[in-house]
């Protein structure tokens, strides 16, 4: 009996001191929500995306908003287009 009483003992003691460490040392750090990860992080980024998709030659990229990229494309025929990138997802619209 005595022994089940020492070792419980030991084991609570042990279970305070992990309880009261700092911070971050033996705790498990929980995942923070987080916000969906951009795709496309910069302009370069989605010009290389935009002359990938369509071959056409990149004149002018601005930011469109937080999440996008407005890009004009001159087509290999002549058309100057306008085309839009989602940086969340990677996704070219206005094709």
């Amino acid at each position: 009996m005595k022994f089940i009483a020492v070792t419980l003992s030991i084991c609570l003691f042990w279970a305070s001191a992990y309880c009261e460490a700092a911070p971050g040392q033996h705790q498990k750090k929980l995942p923070k929500p987080q916000q969906k990860s951009l795709k496309i992080k910069n302009s370069t980024q989605a010009a290389q995306l935009v002359k990938r998709q369509t071959g056409g030659q990149i004149l002018k990229v601005h930011k469109a908003g937080q999440k996008a990229y407005q890009v004009k494309v001159l087509k290999a025929d002549g058309r100057i287009i306008s085309l839009t990138v989602d940086a969340t997802s990677g996704r070219i619209k206005g094709r």
